[in-house]
């Protein structure tokens, strides 16, 4: 990394988070379950249910089934299982996964969504529901990160849509075997529901009601199971409702970046203390979220057993939507002087520095200095919708010392988003449609983890209405479709001898379509702004808690978007930004083939499987063409896109050979012993196989341009593991792994390169263009603390650590940084099961990672500061199959920070760009269980 000056030592970190794991206090440890059987036969599945024959009964139960699916797996798994609905303190399905062993989850306004597997981001992790694909449609919007660029899910797996009442088992799957699904070199992640047979006749369901602190807001929700079958137990069927409903306000006091201002003079001695490297801030944009979610979901499986033959039928379906007020500040600060107003000397000295003895400087940041701010104000309304359907037919039938598997699937996902935005201007007051911009004079600084901005004085001018112009409305529309389907057929034979005890054939055919179109449209405000009027609102109050200093939003005036819409909005004309909407249609045919090995070696029992997976991909992407012309404006030419839009067509295959090894060794009756070897794949993004030109600058011939030709990432993997389970449920295991990744897709800059007989100096254009290694140490300790005297005979502890040391580097044998990746990571509970008590305290935490490789000035990296969070829950029963429980989430009310760094100043210091805060949650319900 390039901030090593600021991390923390390794062995220092480990230390702090033992101690703040160890500090935790009571439960429900989203109850462990281990397996992975992606798109496996249902054969292995009633083996290993035979195998382990459990009662569970409560948290320690739980942790006693998970423990056991884990010893008796060939593969490196984690999982969680949901003894009952509502179990789980959860609220959706990523943020039980955040339990587990190398996974890190993101969040985005506190919520759970997307998740990491070993240090590689979500794009690497493969997501399924009963071994089929889930697909996403989520779209987002960042103004201040990504400046509001399109942005989809890609191939990752949004788990916040899904909540954590449909989970029967979570299942990670950390290496492969040539029966599961190519597609996730970071990992995979299985949710597996409730079939009938197994769950027999049964109702189950909660009901909770959740307040959020910061938003002042309870929101109910609930869920309910029944299951029946008939009474030869030889057909059955489950149904499950989820409900929910979120109250969030999310604080950020964000900034754009640090850019270069040229030397200064701090001390008055005519000289500059510093080189042109010196970094400021070059905005404050504080901005409050207040959102409303709400999510329904929907999920059955008609099961039917024969003599030989079982069919099961899934349906999963779930709609998110999401509404939000964003209010919003720009602070754009210019240092030293503007618009005739001098803040420091503006003569300059011989050496080219500029005196200013007000300026504090730290590291190469300019950590306080005197200001002219222009001041914006916007308020975006949103509406979001997320709609995901998966059907499957899955029917096994058996014949002699064969069993034959066929299924067949469809999933489909939809995102809309929808934004209007209405932006202000803080000008001086005039009676017309002139106006001119005003400056406000004070102190910009980098305190309390923000960038904030401090006028010299109280200004009530900022709250006259008769001082703000409406320079712009805009409305954004952005549509994505992902859809999915897939027919698979696999043979398993019985051979009855040792040695090789099973073998597996089968073949997969997939059928992937991903669209996406952006639309825009924006009145002629910014040209011929008008005064404000009545068009104006307040926004909350107590931003950030009262922690950052200086002009909040609550000095300010918002413009009200949807009075301005309706006064200004008839003319808007909404057109389709036809260069980065596309379609990609990817086809794959697979086949595999696999031995299941039961052996020994000496006396030890060695078990396992080897195999290998071929598949084919053939990529169509089309994306949107124009005509490429110079043109003259002023003195200069610049290219312009002109005439009908055409569609550009570009297709692509590759062939993979995937072989894998995974070997189970239990040295003795307590202690076992893994080994695994494995290729695997993850394909492109569709956004960079997109071939669609974007014009970045046209006065300077700066543009970009997808890839068509990319060819996937693939990765050589090597996984050691050692496990000793030396109590019920207690175990202590550790797993090193490393992973070999080719093909790495990167951003590259190239250099007069001709596009349509048009010549630029610079284009940006994704490419394999890297290679990464990725190496790391997973530790797990479980015990249940039976050995004390009672009460406290109740008691256990589950605690993980995870370390990752990843290093990437392009062909031309550059080092830069990788992003997505967490040096350490861990979770742990304390939890307490006993009579009608069940308890826990959990914590999680994270170190920092990359977010942004390059920020929008060129000059930083922007990271992901490190984050820990402390969850309690607490369950009582108050009759039999009858509970209450509260829970806290956040409970210490964190704060999440972004920072920049640059190895473009001396110091390389920390730069605050982004300070978040959400607030905890408390929840109160009942359960029940029939």
């Amino acid at each position: 990394m390039k901030h090593n000056d600021f991390k923390k030592s390794k062995v220092a970190n480990i230390e702090n988070l033992a101690i703040k794991g160890l500090a935790v206090s009571v439960l429900s440890l989203p109850l462990a379950q281990m397996s992975f059987a992606e798109e496996a036969s249902s054969e292995k599945e009633s083996r290993r249910n035979e195998i382990q024959t459990i009662v569970v009964r409560g948290i320690r139960g739980s942790v006693k089934e998970s423990l056991n699916i884990k010893r008796f797996d060939s593969n490196f798994v984690d999982a969680i299982s949901a003894e009952d609905v509502g179990k789980l303190p959860d609220r959706n399905v990523a943020e039980a996964l955040q339990r587990i062993p190398g996974v890190a989850i993101q969040r985005d306004r506190g919520e759970g969504d997307f998740v990491s597997i070993r240090g590689l981001s979500p794009d690497f992790v493969r997501g399924s529901v009963n071994g089929r694909t889930l697909v996403s449609g989520t779209e987002s919007f960042d103004s201040t990160l990504d400046g509001g660029a399109a942005s989809t899910t890609g191939r990752a797996t949004n788990f916040d849509v899904l909540p954590s009442e449909i989970i029967n088992t979570l299942e990670v799957f950390k290496t492969a075997s040539a029966e599961h699904v190519e597609g996730g070199i970071g990992g995979s992640v299985n949710i597996k529901t409730a079939r009938p047979l197994e769950l027999g006749n049964k109702t189950a369901g909660s009901i909770r009601g959740q307040y959020s602190d910061f938003s002042e807001e309870t929101k109910p929700s609930g869920s309910l199971l029944h299951s029946w079958v008939n009474d030869d137990e030889t057909f059955g069927a489950v149904v499950s409702v989820s409900l929910s409903q979120r109250a969030i306000r999310e604080d950020l006091g964000n900034s754009f970046g640090y850019a270069n201002w040229q030397s200064l003079d701090t001390d008055g001695d005519g000289l500059g203390d510093t080189g042109s490297e010196t970094l400021g801030a070059f905005s404050a944009n504080p901005e409050i979220f207040t959102e409303e979610r709400d999510r329904q979901t929907f999920n059955a499986s008609l099961q039917w057993r024969l003599d030989s033959t079982d069919i099961v039928f899934d349906t999963l379906y779930s709609k998110r939507d999401i509404d939000s007020s964003q209010y919003g500040a720009i602070y754009s600060l210019y240092a030293f002087s503007h618009a005739g107003v001098e803040m420091c000397s503006v003569s300059g000295n011989a050496d080219g520095s500029i005196t200013c003895p007000e300026a504090v400087i730290q590291d190469g940041t300019l950590t306080s200095f005197p200001t002219i701010a222009n001041i914006e104000t916007f308020t975006d309304v949103r509406h979001g919708e997320d709609e995901s359907l998966n059907l499957g037919l899955n029917i096994e039938h058996e014949v002699g010392n064969w069993i034959f598997t066929g299924d067949i699937a469809y999933a489909k996902a939809d995102g809309v988003l929808n934004v209007g935005r209405s932006v202000l201007s803080f000008v001086d007051g005039v009676q017309d449609a002139t106006n001119i911009v005003r400056t406000v004079e004070g102190t910009a600084s980098t305190s309390n983890d923000v960038v904030n901005f401090t006028p010299t004085a109280d200004d009530a001018q900022l709250q006259n209405p008769d001082n703000y112009a409406i320079q712009q409305i805009e409305l954004k529309n952005r549509f994505n479709s992902d859809e999915e389907s897939s027919l698979k057929f696999d043979a398993a034979y019985d051979t009855g001898a040792d040695g090789i005890t099973e073998v597996k054939v089968g073949v997969r055919w997939r059928s992937r379509e991903k669209d996406f179109n952006d639309f825009t449209g924006t009145d002629s405000g910014r040209l011929n702004p008008v005064l404000l009027g009545n068009a104006y609102q307040a926004a909350p109050s107590n931003f950030l808690n009262s922690t950052m200093p200086g002009l909040t939003p609550s000095d300010l005036l918002f413009p009200d978007h949807n009075a301005n819409l309706a006064n200004r909005g008839q003319n808007i004309v909404m057109t389709e930004n036809t260069l980065g909407s596309f379609n990609a249609q990817e086809d794959t045919l697979a086949a595999y083939l696999q031995l299941e090995i039961n052996s020994e070696l000496g006396d030890m029992p060695l078990s396992g499987n080897a195999g290998v997976r071929i598949v084919n991909t053939n990529t169509d992407v089309v994306g949107q063409s124009q005509t490429l012309t110079l043109e003259q404006q002023g003195a200069i030419n610049v290219p312009v896109l002109s005439g009908p839009v055409e569609e550009f067509p570009f297709d692509n295959s590759y062939t993979n050979f995937l072989p894998s090894l995974n070997l189970k060794l239990d040295v003795s009756e307590d202690v076992v012993s893994r080994f695994s070897y494995s290729q695997t794949i993850t394909r492109p993004e569709f956004t960079d196989l997109a071939p669609s030109l974007n014009i970045v600058n046209a006065t300077n011939f700066i543009a970009a341009f997808g890839n068509p030709n990319l060819k996937p990432y693939t990765a050589d993997n090597l996984d050691l593991g050692i496990e000793w389970y030396f109590e019920e449920s207690s175990a202590l295991t550790a797993s090193l792994y490393y992973k070999e990744i080719a093909d790495y897709i990167v951003a590259t800059n190239n250099t007069d390169v001709e596009i349509s007989g048009v010549t630029f100096k610079s284009v940006s254009q994704p490419d394999n263009q890297g290679k990464a290694t990725i190496s790391g140490l997973e530790i797990g300790y479980t015990q249940a603390f039976t050995f004390l005297p009672e009460p406290l005979d109740g008691l256990g502890l589950t605690f993980n650590l995870t370390t990752v040391n990843a290093d990437l580097e392009l062909n031309s044998g550059k080092e830069i940084s990788f992003p997505g990746i967490s040096d350490l990571s861990m979770n742990s509970a304390i939890y307490y099961d006993n009579g009608p008590i069940q308890a826990r305290l959990a914590y999680s935490w994270r170190d920092e990672f990359l977010l942004v490789p390059v920020d929008v000035f060129g000059a930083s990296e922007i990271w992901s500061d490190s984050y820990g969070q402390f969850d309690l829950s607490f369950k009582y029963e108050i009759a039999e199959n009858l509970n209450v429980f509260v829970e806290v989430i956040n409970l210490t009310d964190e704060q999440e920070k972004v920072f920049t760094t640059s190895d473009l100043t001396s110091g390389n210091g920390k730069r605050p760009l982004s300070l978040g805060q959400v607030g905890r949650k408390l929840g109160l319900g009942i359960s029940f269980n029939f």
